[in-house]
């Protein structure tokens, strides 16, 4: 079993070894990865309450690293992008993130990490739904835009942004993080 810190400690470390010269959208579809293995963690049936209980506050820290920075780079691009189009996604893009983000706050507030309720259960599975459809929909439609009407160079200099805002987040999850935390290991692709 890997710990909740030894799991952000491999998040942090795999930071520092992007490629320099890469653009945003591999990085944000890696990371894509983590929020899709915890989102299906949570509405998998097969999933006990206890795996969900472990899984959550990683689910939430990740979810809050990537959408922070995310918000800060590309988001923050999208909406000075001079195509309509991909102006649109990206405020799309971050009202979907918004209550994303409000949703994790009332699961914190509802104590999901210590308890587990039926209320508690259908908020989680709601969370999940919409972020896997979120990150679907950027793979799919926003990613190919952002491809067509931001430069490679631009797209790179994002990349760092991005890095730069997780780096600084993970720094502070992990110093906050006592170290005997136990959480599940459920990471096969890191």
């Amino acid at each position: 079993m890997t710990s909740e810190l030894d799991t952000l400690k491999m998040l942090r470390q795999s930071l520092d070894q992007e490629d320099d010269d890469a653009s945003i959208l591999p990085i944000l579809s890696n990371h894509h990865k983590y929020l899709k293995e915890y989102a299906n963690v949570m509405i998998s049936p097969k999933s006990t309450v206890n795996l969900k209980q472990d899984v959550a506050h990683l689910f939430f820290t990740i979810f809050e690293m990537h959408s922070g920075a995310e918000k800060k780079s590309l988001y923050k691009a999208l909406k000075q992008s001079t195509n309509e189009d991909l102006r649109l996604e990206g405020l799309r893009s971050l009202d979907e993130h918004e209550y994303a983000t409000d949703l994790v706050s009332e699961l914190k507030n509802m104590g999901c990490m210590y308890m587990w309720s039926n209320p508690i259960e259908a908020k989680m599975n709601v969370l999940s739904e919409i972020v896997l459809n979120h990150l679907n929909g950027e793979e799919k439609v926003m990613f190919p835009m952002t491809e067509k009407y931001i430069s490679e160079e631009m797209l790179m200099d994002l990349a760092d942004n991005y890095l730069e805002h997780c780096r600084i987040f993970l720094d502070t999850q992990m110093r906050d993080l006592p170290s005997e935390v136990s959480r599940s290991d459920v990471m096969s692709f890191v």
